[in-house]
């Protein structure tokens, strides 16, 4: 169902970037208030840590919307951010090349399972749009998409700062994790946790669903530009 409505694209060019940074903005600055709509005055909302990251954006299939958004940051001299706000072993961050999970969020319409085309070009109803897991099949299509760019540069494992609850749906699902640090408040309780990047894509949930795993945003970009050469 993710595959038939939904792609996920590394934002491999500043064009790309600017689509990430700018949901960002839409959904931590102007629809949730986490962050101050003030510091970014060019409507993209960024810290220190993008500079060490990778971006992904979800776009729907059928209304070209942008949906969704997460970075995975690079580590740094066995830093990431979680390490900055929760208390953690430090054996176990930087003994292994690792990245952190960051900054995931779906736009308001998505939240509320409404977006602007509740159609599929074909005309007849789209039935994921409807159903209560559609936040977490968005959800599972980024970490999808995380895994497999960790696969390909060797980075064995993954970090991410989350509640509980969201831990226990992630281990629900078959996905083994591990709490490795204490509480925080950082926009409510948060917890430090890990999984190993092999575990997590041996996980049967990728049998019949999120094949395609994610696109390159410069794609979208040449598609452009071939369909202006051919209107030309």
């Amino acid at each position: 169902m993710f595959d038939q409505y939904f792609d996920v694209f590394l934002a491999d060019t500043e064009e790309g970037k600017e689509e990430h940074f700018k949901l960002r903005y839409k959904v931590y600055c102007e629809e949730m208030g986490f962050e101050d709509k003030e510091k970014f005055p060019n409507e993209q909302e960024k810290d220190h840590w993008d500079d060490h990251s990778v971006h992904f954006i979800i776009r729907h299939k059928d209304s070209g919307q942008w949906v969704g958004a997460m970075r995975l940051v690079i580590q740094q001299d066995g830093k990431l951010p979680f390490s900055e706000l929760s208390e953690v072993d430090r054996s176990i961050v930087g003994s292994r090349p690792g990245v952190e999970i960051s900054r995931v969020c779906l736009v308001q319409d998505i939240r509320r399972r409404v977006i602007d085309s509740n159609k599929t070009s074909s005309g007849a109803p789209s039935p994921l749009l409807n159903r209560g897991h559609l936040t977490r099949s968005l959800v599972w299509g980024l970490f999808r998409a995380a895994s497999l760019y960790c696969e390909q540069y060797d980075y064995e494992d993954s970090y991410t700062l989350c509640t509980k609850a969201f831990a226990r749906i992630v281990s629900r699902e078959g996905f083994k994790v591990d709490q490795i640090g204490g509480v925080c408040n950082h926009r409510g309780e948060r917890f430090p946790f890990k999984f190993e990047v092999s575990d997590f894509l041996a996980n049967s949930l990728w049998d019949n669903d999120y094949k395609v795993g994610y696109k390159l945003f410069s794609e979208i970009e040449h598609e452009n530009y071939i369909g202006l050469e051919q209107v030309a």
